[in-house]
């Protein structure tokens, strides 16, 4: 997992040990995201999640709805999801952002993690980064 940020955009990258799966369904390959710290805001934490590579949702009012598209590439094994700054809401400076990656989750259900698909990092672990 790595994470790069820039004045323009967030970048979000995985590298798995086997080659990706074919980009079919809406459990391929999901990014979470929480955004502002709180985990009772969003679903479980999450504010934003991308699904297929390049659609992302907003949760609200406890529906995920969609909030946009990204840009991605995908090779073999790696991904990469480009978020510009502008779409989703961020502090101006100084912010911390929590992600998750998980592929093949089963039931809308974070527990479901330990169960089916994977994740990365494992579980209910997040990746925390302070960004200045």
């Amino acid at each position: 997992l790595k994470f790069a940020s820039s004045s323009k955009e967030l970048g979000f990258y995985v590298e798995t040990n086997n080659k990706l799966t074919d980009r079919n369904s809406n459990n391929w390959m999901v990014l979470w995201l929480n955004t502002d710290a709180n985990y009772n805001s969003g679903w479980f934490g999450y504010d934003y999640r991308v699904i297929n590579g390049n659609q992302l949702q907003q949760f609200s009012n406890g529906f995920w709805k969609e909030f946009g598209t990204v840009d991605f590439d995908v090779s073999e094994n790696e991904l990469l999801i480009k978020i510009p700054n502008s779409t989703i809401v961020l502090p101006a400076k100084g912010f911390t952002i929590e992600f998750k990656w998980s592929d093949n989750m089963m039931k809308d259900d974070p527990l479901d993690w330990y169960i089916n698909g994977d994740t990365a990092p494992g579980g209910r672990l997040n990746l925390t980064v302070r960004v200045e």
